[in-house]
Formats: C-alpha cells, structure tokens, sequence
C-alpha cells in the first residue's frame, strides 16, 4: 500500500471514529432522564436559560435542603437573581447560597467542592443544560470522587440535543460539547480515578 493510500484510509477511519463517537454522544444525551434519587443538596452550574429554574423548582419541594448557584459571575448579586425569578425570595433567603467565582465548568467544580465539603454533604443533585451534564459529571467526580451525584438535566430551545442533526446552532453546541467531554474524559481518566462515567 502506498504512504497516500495508508494516510488516506487512517483519516477515513479516524473520521468514522470520530462520527461514531459524536453520534453516540447526542443519543446518550438525548436519552438522559432527570434523576429520582434523593440528594443532600443541589447545585446549578450557570449558563443557558432554565437552569436556575429548574433548581428553585427542585428546591420548592423539598425546603430543607440547601442549593448553590454556582458561576454566577461578579456583576449578578442576590437582588438580581431574585428579579429574574419572582416568586422565590424566601427559598433565596433561606435555603440559596451563591458561587461568583468560577468562569468554566473546572472551576464550577472547584466552587461546589468547597462548598461541599463545608457543609459536609455527601449526595448532590446536579443541575445543568443536558448537552453541558456529561462533562460537569466528569469534572465534579475529579474534585469529589466520594460524593454521589444525580444529574438534573435541563433542555431548552437550542438546549434540546432532538434537534442537533437538522438544527445548525444545536449541531455546533452538541458537537463542541462533544469535543471538550472528549478533552475532559481523557485528561480525567490520566490524572484521576472517577470511577463510572456512564450515563
């Protein structure tokens, strides 16, 4: 066989891998169904709309668990979230603890694992876009390998990983989801043990 032919069929089977495990990756998103077991506590991972409403939401029925906001960002205060979701200024008050700090995903999982283990849970519903929850389960069970975590996904206009292969800005965002959990799952499994990463 010749050096073209050889490059030509490794590229070929490379991209067949890669469609493989993009396609694999939308269907198991697709398919992710929101947890039924009952947790100490729960934390939202900030970004694409529903995800802070759907954590007051859990939080609603059940008060006496505590939830944090994770990446909230500088310039967004208590007031500001309590404006944006009217209705729950006394879930706010008693029971919602805000992270400003983080600015990725790494550091969202930095911010809950303090957070974590200050008030000493050992159970976390995670709530985030479900396209975004396969990588925030890898990063969280890199910081926290001992804490079990039920994932809360949210779906939400180009949230809905349904529509990726006939929707263009649904395909972008599932397929560079695809490729930073790609990034995360690699670079976990070489520097941690986190144990069971399947959906």
């Amino acid at each position: 066989m010749s050096r073209t032919g050889f490059i030509l069929r490794l590229l070929l089977a490379l991209g067949a891998l890669w469609a493989g495990g993009l396609i694999r990756f939308a269907d198991e998103i697709d398919r992710l169904q929101p947890a039924t077991a009952d947790t100490d506590a729960i934390v939202v991972l900030t970004g694409s709309a529903g995800r802070v409403s759907a954590g007051l939401g859990l939080l609603r029925g059940d008060p006496g668990r505590r939830m944090l906001i994770s990446g909230i960002g500088s310039d967004t205060n208590r007031a500001a979230l309590e404006a944006a979701h009217p209705g729950n200024a006394d879930l706010f008050d008693c029971c919602v603890d805000l992270g400003p700090d983080a600015q990725d995903t790494v550091g969202n999982a930095v911010e809950i694992a303090f957070w974590v283990r200050q008030h000493r849970f050992t159970s976390l519903t995670v709530v985030t876009a479900v396209y975004h929850m396969p990588r925030s389960l890898v990063e969280l069970r890199r910081v926290m390998g001992e804490v079990r975590l039920e994932p809360w996904p949210t779906r939400r206009g180009d949230d809905d990983p349904g529509r990726w292969w006939h929707d263009r800005a649904t395909f972008s965002r599932v397929t560079l989801e695809f490729h930073k959990y790609v990034f995360s799952l690699v670079r976990a499994r070489l520097t941690s043990d986190i144990g069971d990463v399947r959906l």
